[in-house]
């Protein structure tokens, strides 16, 4: 039976409002100061040609995602479909963009599991590799960037706990690629403790979990891995970057990278429907320690959200429809 949004429990209800009201003062505390016509001006001043390739640069930052993905796959990688991850990915996407709580990777972790016939355990050890490496390459960008004082000071002191956070998924990697067996026999200790109703499942999924970290066992392709996350990182950076030549901004190419972790850094911690709200606000606190002026910094900030979210959304949209059925029995 379908319910309406009076049939929600409480909890839900609460976390909808107060989602609502984030976003509402966020998007205020971004668009302060900033008059109608100012932001109709500087938007009508953006260049489209760099707008187009900024989104070119979405679509290939999604792309290279999908590469990475599918070496994640090891040793069989060959076998996996390009259309099914790229589906997946765009999908887990949209579904973390558009929903309060982060789904993504479960979505995406169940259409591979369903469409390539895969144990759900597997391709989620996969995307628990794809994760980590992205933490230690933006904790290595981070001290980069805070090396180089290209931080601004409200950003440092998440970023050293980004550098902190990263360190701990080099140890993590380490530990499973060098102690894999070790842990496997560990979680058949813990299984056996547990009744089987709940202890056998729970092993089969840490069993196949573990499969799904198999490319750690090869330096050749976790070495290609890591270039990989390097190139979406930058990919989705050069995102802003090349919005600022869409509005003129003469600020550092450092600000693209530091935009992009102070984004990733907002909506993790505060996480709305669609990033509404927190990611203008954050773009503006960003580009004012650049000292870009409030109209033109939120101007920049709606059109990069338009830019930066739309085409994944949209892209998830059409896809949603085609979503793999889950064997029967």
């Amino acid at each position: 039976m379908k319910q309406g949004t009076g049939n929600l429990e409480p909890g839900k209800r609460w976390r909808i409002a107060l989602g609502a009201v984030v976003a509402a003062v966020a998007l205020w505390l971004a668009a302060r100061g900033t008059s109608l016509d100012a932001l109709r001006a500087a938007m009508s001043s953006a260049r489209i040609e760099w707008v187009f390739l900024a989104i070119a640069s979405v679509i290939l930052t999604v792309a290279a995602g999908v590469i990475r993905w599918r070496l994640l796959f090891f040793p069989d990688a060959h076998n996996r479909s390009w259309s099914t991850l790229a589906a997946a990915s765009i999908v887990g996407q949209t579904l973390n963009i558009v929903l309060p709580i982060r789904l993504g990777e479960v979505a995406r972790a169940g259409w591979v599991s369903r469409a390539e016939r895969l144990p759900i355990g597997q391709v989620g050890g996969t995307i628990a590799v794809e994760k980590l490496a992205d933490l230690v390459t933006t904790g290595v960008v981070v001290s980069v960037l805070l090396v180089l004082a290209a931080v601004p000071g409200w950003l440092a002191a998440p970023g050293r706990a980004l550098i902190g956070t990263g360190a701990v998924a080099i140890a993590v990697m380490v530990l499973v690629s060098l102690r894999g067996k070790a842990l496997a026999a560990a979680g058949d200790r813990l299984a056996g403790l547990l009744p089987a109703a709940i202890g056998t499942p729970l092993h089969r999924l840490f069993v196949t979990a573990l499969e799904g970290t198999r490319v750690l066992e090869s330096w050749r392709i976790t070495s290609a891995v890591g270039i990989l996350s390097v190139i979406v990182l930058m990919l989705a950076a050069s995102t802003n970057y090349l919005m600022f030549f869409a509005f003129d901004l003469e600020v550092p190419a450092a600000a693209a990278v530091v935009l992009l972790i102070a984004l990733q850094v907002g909506n993790t911690i505060v996480s709305v429907p669609g990033n509404v709200g927190v990611f203008q606000y954050v773009a503006v606190l960003t580009l004012g320690a650049y000292s870009v002026e409030p109209d033109v910094a939120f101007a920049y900030a709606v059109l990069l959200h338009i830019v930066a979210l739309g085409p994944k959304i949209l892209g998830g949209a059409l896809l949603l429809p085609f979503a793999p059925r889950a064997a029967a029995g």
